[in-house]
């Protein structure tokens, strides 16, 4: 079986600037989870990265484009050419951006380059956003009339305040671009029934609760949905560098969903 990491952020770029391999916040944050910082991070090392990659037996690492990082879609490139075979990205788009700029970056990046699909993160955004503010539409339409998926930030730290990451927003949105592909980082956590409940009901709308289905309250939800009802609609990732891969791939391995549901 391979397995392929949906939410992996190596040590490189833009990445080694802001809080996300800050070794202090990073020892915290990976505590919560039960796990502790990848060598990697430490060493601020791609080589690293993928030794643990292997480790692990992750085959595919699959980079979200941060432009909340200053990250330019290029780096993903980069990465892509230096590594061949290991890493899938996602073209990082800026939710503030106009219909022509986000087209472009669309155009140049994923249907004339090497990204798989893109990455949008509205409560990052200088001024934050709800997922169904109507200056967001334009995105969503650009993708649904490309048929290009997105990776879209809805749960966890995400959002600087509940009110942002309301479980409703997220239903608007699926109904209102029904032809979209949407994959929730972070899966919707907190709301996770309710989350759960609209990727049940929207045939175009994914799960990847990552660190959220281990170890915190909800967890459990997750587990019971990838053994039933969204046996076909959960996404594993790991979220790293917050927890080692190694430790993100055992805990779902042994987290007791059904051996035919795991690939």
């Amino acid at each position: 079986m391979k397995i392929i990491d949906f939410r992996l952020r190596p040590p490189f770029s833009k990445f080694l600037d802001g809080w996300l391999f800050d070794k202090d916040y990073l020892a915290n944050l990976s505590r919560k989870f039960n796990s502790s910082v990848p060598k990697a991070a430490l060493d601020r090392s791609v080589e690293t990265c993928v030794q643990e990659m292997d480790e692990a037996g992750v085959t595919y690492g699959v980079i979200p484009g941060r432009t909340s990082f200053g990250m330019d879609n290029a780096d993903l490139e980069t990465i892509m050419n230096k590594h061949p075979g290991r890493f899938i990205t996602l073209a990082g788009l800026d939710p503030l951006a106009d219909r022509e700029t986000t087209k472009k970056e669309i155009e140049r990046y994923v249907i004339n380059g090497k990204c798989s699909g893109v990455a949008l993160e509205p409560g990052y955004a200088p001024e934050p956003l709800q997922v169904d503010d109507g200056r967001l539409f334009h995105i969503y339409d650009l993708c649904q009339e490309l048929n290009v998926p997105m990776l879209l930030s809805f749960g966890g730290l995400n959002h600087p305040a509940l009110r942002y990451v309301k479980p409703e927003t997220m239903d608007n949105v699926a109904e209102y671009f029904p032809k979209l592909t949407f994959i929730l980082a972070h899966g919707g956590f907190p709301w996770v029934q309710e989350v759960c409940w609209t990727a049940y009901q929207k045939d175009n709308v994914y799960l990847s609760p990552d660190i959220y289905a281990m170890n915190g309250p909800g967890a459990a939800d997750y587990i019971a949905a990838a053994n039933g009802m969204l046996y076909d609609k959960i996404i594993f990732g790991t979220a790293y560098p917050v927890v080692r891969l190694k430790d993100g791939v055992d805990f779902y391995l042994k987290a007791g969903i059904r051996e035919e549901n795991l690939e």
